[in-house]
């Protein structure tokens, strides 16, 4: 696991706080719906959205960087734990980008959704995966950009059909992206229903889709690291609509990354910057950054 200079809760903070401003993601969603979005760390290891009382509700783990395998590539910007802060900030911002679509375009009565795919004996993280390989590709179409998740979660070989289709998800492309091996057959169907998926029109379109995607493949469920590796998550409405919930791992189960500001006992800034020694009083005018400091507390 990589060490980070500040801790979750400061990174998740800093990353939404960042979100909210008019030209970050969750700020662009409140202009683009013209309704209020509210923001908050939550204890688990994803994010997620859901719409509540005419506002949309985005939430970001403070242990999303937990799942961060991939390293910060070099740069001759700040030291190695600096270059980790960025490396986990940037995943922030894809995380809240895609929080941010589900806003844009996913159906906002979930608990309906849910409904539907109980009637239809469908797992709601079935349809979760598929609304997300459809909302990214809206998300790709309309910004140009790519989610590029494959720089900071690895790809494992898929050990059925829904693994292997998040597989696809999570590098965006079909074929050699769902690292499954199995027949010719399976995979080419695979790869129609991550085509569907990207067209498919709305989220009610999606549901009959994954009911014909487990008439197919069965309801197997991904293996359970890719739940603790926060790959697989019900990022959709909250535990108590009738959808699936629950699924991403609470931050209970999953201690926090090593990090300086932990560990060292330092105190890291609402910019990335160490400022102090941990307890060191803030209305302190003498004390200009932490390394300078000599008296004793």
């Amino acid at each position: 696991m990589l060490t980070f200079l500040s801790t979750g809760d400061k990174l998740a903070a800093r990353a939404l706080r960042s979100a909210r401003r008019s030209t970050g993601h969750l700020g662009q969603l409140a202009k683009m719906t013209g309704a209020a979005v509210k923001s908050e760390v939550s204890a688990s290891n994803t994010g997620d959205w859901k719409f509540l009382s005419d506002a949309h509700v985005v939430r970001l783990g403070n242990r999303f960087h937990t799942n961060i395998e991939k390293p910060a590539g070099w740069s001759r910007r700040g030291s190695a734990l600096h270059r980790n802060d960025r490396h986990a900030t940037a995943f922030a911002a894809q995380i809240l980008r895609h929080e941010k679509w589900h806003g844009l375009v996913t159906v906002r009565d979930v608990p309906a959704l849910a409904a539907a795919c109980r009637r239809d004996g469908v797992p709601f993280a079935v349809f979760n995966i598929l609304e997300d390989i459809r909302i990214e590709w809206k998300a790709k179409s309309v910004e140009g950009a790519w989610f590029e998740w494959v720089r900071w979660v690895a790809i494992n070989p898929a050990a059925n059909a829904i693994h292997a289709i998040l597989n696809m998800k999570m590098a965006e492309t079909s074929g050699w992206g769902s690292r499954w091996t199995t027949s010719d057959e399976n995979e080419r169907d695979l790869e129609l229903f991550f085509t569907r998926s990207r067209n498919a029109v709305d989220s009610w379109e999606v549901v009959k889709l994954a009911k014909e995607f487990v008439d197919r493949f069965g309801n197997d469920a991904p293996p359970p690291d890719t739940v603790t590796k926060g790959q697989l998550h019900d990022d959709i409405g909250d535990d108590n609509d009738g959808s699936a919930g629950g699924t991403a791992t609470r931050s209970g189960a999953i201690p926090d990354a090593p990090s300086a500001e932990a560990d060292a006992h330092i105190e890291v800034d609402d910019n990335g910057e160490i400022v102090m020694p941990k307890g060191t009083p803030k209305t302190n005018t003498a004390q200009v950054h932490w390394t300078e400091f000599t008296g004793a507390l």
